[in-house]
């Protein structure tokens, strides 16, 4: 394989830690709907990762009886989930601060692939950025940013389309990236968009994921500096 020239990072649950945020954020709007109070188990919303908003609000309607169609309480949910992001202290993942910095000195390109929609992806990596006391603003470490509602992506992971679109923003083959994701599902993306370094950094949430087909399953994010991968 060619010598990495650009690292593609997930989001949710790989570079942020969301997940717990989400869940609340479906509590919230859910019990709306709801006479009783409404708890998602972690095994619930563990189901939830890689999967539509649509299918898992779905599947809320469905688990707790809420009279309420399922895009309704997606685009509810939005408006919740930002405001429990700007209220909250969204920490970086595990090694990602290191990851971030080993990735600058080296020279290399940074994108960040996810498919949350853009509201959701800008909003997380500001508040992280905040949690990390750096003054830069998110967009001055990464090259580019793509998110799952963006006009040139036609399908969201586990479809290749928002992994080749940094790729190419980034003016690099997909053969040339190195991938960190936390799901089957954006190991999936990764590996279909061309990419043979689709790194699983699973979660609390994902550790039961099939992550067979990964490169490799590493405990934390900054592995990838001391693996070597980066160095030419």
């Amino acid at each position: 394989m060619p010598p990495v020239r650009a690292v593609l990072f997930d989001l949710d649950g790989l570079l942020a830690d969301t997940e717990t945020l989400q869940k609340q954020a479906f509590e919230e709007v859910s019990q709306r709907y709801s006479s009783q109070r409404v708890t998602i188990y972690e095994e619930m919303h563990a189901s939830f990762v890689g999967k539509s908003d649509l299918e898992n609000a779905r599947e809320v309607i469905d688990a707790f009886g809420l009279n309420v169609d399922a895009r309704t309480l997606i685009e509810e949910r939005a408006d919740v989930y930002v405001d429990i992001l700007n209220r909250s202290a969204v920490e970086p993942m595990p090694g990602i601060a290191g990851l971030l910095k080993g990735c600058r000195e080296r020279g290399l390109r940074m994108a960040v692939g996810s498919s949350s929609i853009r509201r959701f992806v800008e909003t997380s990596l500001a508040q992280v950025f905040r949690s990390m006391w750096w003054e830069d603003a998110p967009g001055e470490w990464f090259d580019a940013i793509v998110c799952g509602d963006d006009p040139t992506i036609a399908a969201r992971k586990p479809a290749p389309d928002i992994y080749l679109e940094c790729a190419r923003l980034l003016g690099v083959r997909p053969v040339e990236c190195l991938v960190l994701e936390d799901s089957a599902s954006g190991i999936a993306s990764a590996r279909r968009a061309g990419i043979e370094r689709a790194i699983a950094v699973p979660n609390e949430y994902t550790r039961s994921h099939n992550l067979s087909d990964a490169y490799a399953v590493l405990q934390s994010a900054d592995e990838v500096l001391s693996r070597g991968w980066l160095d030419a």
